[in-house]
């Protein structure tokens, strides 16, 4: 077995911080929830324009973490920046949950858990698992020939 690369470890060590925030993404959302299940909040009438804003504003969140980890996933293979991908990730994971806390702020203002926005912030963060090809794709070892030909 051949042993990895600088860069290809630092791939590595990258995923694997990734995966310890996104790991720790989840144990948040569920004391999020969790605290809308232990503390009783009464129901509040009159609510109704600031939970669906809420919903609205937890949803585009929820969509808002694609779009950008897309845009900043091409820009690191673009550009051949690692960083980027942590970044994306990174922002994938805080977008999603935004959703949970739109949710949990809800339930404090109304009493009325969304349950929607906790399982949206759920499933953002299981698509939004780090994959080690992303860094394979930007931490490749693109070795330069010596002498540079125009026969390839």
């Amino acid at each position: 077995m051949m042993n990895p690369t600088p860069r290809q470890a630092t791939a590595g060590a990258r995923q694997r911080g990734l995966l310890i925030i996104w790991f720790m993404q989840f144990v948040t959302l569920g004391i999020f929830f969790a605290l809308t299940r232990l503390m009783g909040v009464p129901v509040r009438a009159g609510n109704d324009n600031l939970r669906w804003f809420l919903g609205v504003f937890g949803g585009a969140t929820f969509a808002l973490s694609f779009m950008l980890k897309h845009i900043l996933l091409g820009r690191a293979v673009e550009q051949g920046r690692p960083d980027y991908i942590t970044t994306a990730y990174v922002i994938a994971f805080a977008l999603c949950e935004a959703a949970a806390i739109f949710a949990l702020v809800n339930y404090f203002i109304s009493g009325m858990t969304m349950y929607l926005l906790f399982i949206l912030a759920a499933v953002g963060l299981l698509f939004h698992f780090p994959r080690r090809a992303h860094f394979e794709a930007v931490t490749a070892d693109t070795a330069q020939p010596a002498i540079k030909s125009t026969l390839r």
